[in-house]
């Protein structure tokens, strides 16, 4: 029996073949797009989760409110965005670790991890080195292998520095590097490494992500700051010994950082005018495992858990819609089978045994989806991978779970596609059939239905698309407050010192003799590299502020507006050491009315600075941060350029970059000639929205071809339902146009109704998603119409074919059909 149900399958594909192809695709696609997506979130549930004390581990942040707690509103299901008032800092005072873990015993280790980037160099071979910074129990608290070396050895000397297989080779070829020297250029001084371990490289899963770490304390300005409480920045990490609660630690931190911070929390408090009980501030921490999916800070590869939810209700109705498409099919052509069914019941077949035949014919197609579907996922795999910056593959032996995903997905998409043709179909009365009454003539309100949901979900994720592609181009193309074009920055691999300072002058003056370039100025450090916050009293009240060392020539370099007083001035030695420029928000935050002469105590009070200029504000930091207060400064002392910046003329780069170098090689013969574009670092700060925004096109795009294969098999069962009315009204005398618009109206209401339906649930979630930027656009009215007229456009384009076939049939063949 089973034989004769595959062969009456196989008979039945091959009969109906533009219909099996159709199912076929349409199943394909949707288990393709459900095997991409459980990648994606496979390997975004997977982040750090091969430390082996990963249960254990912590990052500990401090949380800040603006306004009430009671106050705040949380952000929506799933989202770990922070609402409006709060923000999570992960970088602490250096001093903390250290102190705590003396102060709290169930800490068993703790690392203070940050990275830099300096010159290193073995012989004759050097380059610009990205530098984790760690304490010496890192490779005891997280589990990165070490090919030489071990854990307890491996940083127990400042001295030491532990290189990643790759980095070893650039440096010592295929020597063994452990127990040799690397010589690394800090603040302008160079010093001696000796390998001590060789790493494995970290898993592209790893929220920690490190080519060469060395000790804490070579960190610039190491003694400076290990004894300030008020500089926030270095990220803490501690393991906690097992068994410990976390909760318990949370309390005892947030008693300690109380203590510790009474009277600028106090201060805090008086400006935001709360009571006297009221949060301002508070420690906390995250689990190592959850850092990834969390948003509420900046890290290393962070996402939203809630694009996760979002791409997984996704893969889920791209394969609901699979199945109603084949639904919707097995409707139209159900008039076909319709005679077979009770020829078969008037043989004696039962109706379970029917049931069983459409079953099998459903899960037969649904295996030769699966192969397909495989296959066009391994040709999408690496379009996706480059679209979501992931290394993603499908694993057909080392990943049990995938692979009963993988058959789950289709022994499910057999069940949901042939369960109502299989029901439906094998109920069918054989007298009726047989005399050829029109029992089998469904009404496609079902049909109508389920293409309500297709499309609705088909327009919430144009206008989701449209959405994020507009608030790209607005802040692509919004004003920053300077001149990002044609700016080169050439970091001098002397850290932020006066050799720094030196070497740009020296570059400067060699470049004077080309005429492409326009300024010469540098600063530390570069926009779009970071920036120091320092926090200051005035007057008992905490402020803080971002601040640049730069040289008098990077105003006009980036082309900053100057709203009041001038620019600095080499000559005056009064502007070297204590003068300042600030902007427009340090101005408001200090509530100066004339800012000009007025003393910032921002090094200290016993050494103010003079307030000789304000800059319009301009956009230093992304566009997701409001602008906030920033100044610049000359002073020697608190720092020197680590990068020059060169403004080039316009359309000049290609024959400047040459002389750029040769200019380079002259004054810094043994630094490495490395650049790049002001324009291109501002466009990478948008990567992640990049790719998020690909992402979701691509899935329109998916769930689009899907609901037009569901409307073509509407229009096959509209036309099939009403052969016999459009070739009375073709005799009546109505015309090719009239049919088409009979056939087509339904289409038209299906979108309005979906339109209905998908655009409070996409402005809603779009509107959440826009709450992320300071600088938005509005999501006005032209988004929906456009939406909706192009799902209108596709639809009718999928139903062209069905609506003229139908209108252009001699009605004699009509009414004989009937």
């Amino acid at each position: 029996m089973l034989k004769n149900y595959f062969k009456i399958a196989l008979r039945n594909l091959r009969k109906q073949k533009l219909y099996s192809v159709i199912n076929i695709a349409g199943l394909s696609i949707g288990i393709a797009g459900c095997i991409i997506i459980f990648l994606f979130i496979q390997d975004e549930l997977s982040f750090d989760r091969f430390h082996e004390n990963v249960d254990n581990i912590y990052r500990v942040e401090e949380l800040r409110y603006e306004k009430l707690k009671s106050d705040i509103e949380p952000t929506p299901f799933y989202d770990t965005s922070l609402p409006d008032g709060v923000s999570k800092l992960p970088w602490l005072p250096l001093p903390l670790g250290p102190t705590i873990a003396e102060l709290f015993p169930e800490i068993e280790h703790f690392s203070r991890v940050d990275e830099n980037t300096f010159l290193a160099r073995h012989e004759d071979r050097s380059f610009q080195q990205e530098v984790l910074m760690a304490d010496s129990a890192f490779f005891k608290m997280f589990s990165f292998p070490l090919l030489e070396g071990t854990a307890e050895d491996a940083l127990n000397d400042p001295g030491k520095v532990v290189l990643t297989l790759n980095t070893a080779r650039k440096y010592f070829k295929e020597d063994n590097p452990v127990g040799k020297t690397l010589i690394v250029t800090i603040q302008g001084e160079e010093k001696v490494y000796t390998v001590s371990a060789i790493a494995e490289e970290p898993p592209e899963n790893s929220s920690i992500t490190f080519s060469m770490v060395m000790r804490t304390e070579n960190k610039p300005y190491y003694e400076f700051n290990i004894d300030r409480w008020n500089s926030f920045n270095t990220p803490l990490f501690v393991s906690l010994y097992p068994g410990a609660s976390a909760d318990q630690f949370v309390d005892k931190l947030r008693d300690f950082a109380e203590e510790r911070y009474s009277e600028s929390r106090q201060a805090a408090r008086d400006r935001l005018g709360m009571p006297e009980d009221a949060t301002v501030a508070e420690f906390d921490v995250t689990p190592l495992s959850g850092i990834h999916l969390d948003a509420s800070a900046h890290w290393h590869k962070v996402s939203n858990s809630l694009y996760s939810y979002i791409l997984g209700a996704i893969a889920i109705l791209i394969l609901v819609i699979a199945c109603i498409n084949y639904i919707t099919l097995a409707l139209a052509r159900s008039s076909g089978r319709a005679k077979e069914v009770g020829i078969r019941k008037a043989s004696g077949a039962r109706r379970g045994q029917i049931a069983l035949q459409f079953w099998g014919e459903t899960q037969l197609l649904s295996l030769l989806a699966l192969v397909a579907g495989v296959c066009l996922a391994e040709l999408a795999l690496p379009l996706f991978n480059n679209i979501a910056g992931k290394t993603l593959s499908i694993s057909y032996t080392g990943d049990a779970g995938f692979l009963a995903v993988l058959f789950g997905i289709t022994l499910l998409s057999g069940i949901l596609a042939g369960s109502y043709p299989a029901l439906i179909l094998s109920g069918f009365q054989p007298v009726k059939v047989l005399k050829g009454l029109k029992a089998y003539a469904f009404k496609p309100r079902l049909s109508k239905a389920l293409l309500v949901i297709q499309y609705s979900l088909s327009i919430f994720l144009i206008i989701s698309s449209l959405v994020m592609f507009r608030q790209m181009e607005y802040v692509s193309g919004k004003e920053l407050g300077y001149n990002e074009e044609q700016v080169v920055f050439i970091p001098t691999h002397t850290g932020w010192n006066e050799k720094g300072t030196r070497l740009m002058e020296r570059y400067r003056t060699v470049l004077s003799e080309v005429p492409s370039v326009r300024y010469v100025s540098g600063m530390a450090p570069a926009i779009t590299q970071g920036s120091n916050i320092y926090a200051f009293g005035v007057n008992g009240e905490e402020k803080r502020s971002h601040i640049y060392y730069v040289d008098e020539d990077l105003i006009n370099t980036l082309g900053i507006e100057l709203v009041a007083g001038r620019n600095f001035s080499e000559s005056r030695p009064s502007d070297v050491t204590g003068s300042i420029i600030v902007n427009e928000s340090l101005v408001e935050s200090m509530g100066w009315e004339n800012p000009i002469g007025q003393n910032l105590p921002w090094k200290g009070e016993e050494n103010p600075s003079t307030v000789i200029g304000v800059v319009k504000d301009f956009h230093f930091l992304s566009m997701e941060s409001e602008i906030e207060p920033m100044l610049f400064h000359m002073d020697p002392d608190q720092g020197g350029i680590n990068a020059v910046a060169v403004k080039i003329g316009e359309g000049m780069v290609a024959e400047t970059l040459p002389k750029l170098e040769s200019a380079w090689n002259r004054v810094a013969p043994f630094t490495p000639f490395n650049y790049w574009f002001l324009d291109e670092a501002l466009s990478q700060q948008y990567e992640d929205y990049q790719r998020w925004l690909n992402i979701m096109a691509a899935s329109t795009a998916l769930a689009i071809l899907i609901s037009c294969l569901g409307l073509f098999g509407l229009a096959g069962l509209t036309a099939l339902n009403k052969t016999k009315e459009i070739g009375i009204r073709k005799v009546l005398g109505a015309g090719i146009d009239q049919i088409i618009l009979l056939l087509n109206k339904d289409v038209v209401k299906l979108i309005a109704v979906s339109l209905a339906l998908a655009a409070p649930v996409s402005w809603y979630i779009m509107e959440q998603w826009l709450s992320d930027f300071a600088y938005h656009i509005e999501i006005g009215a032209g988004v929906f119409v456009y939406s909706a007229l192009t799902a209108l456009l596709i639809a009718l384009m999928s139903v062209s074919y069905h609506s003229i076939k139908a209108a252009m049939l001699n009605p004699v063949d009509s009414l004989r059909s009937e």
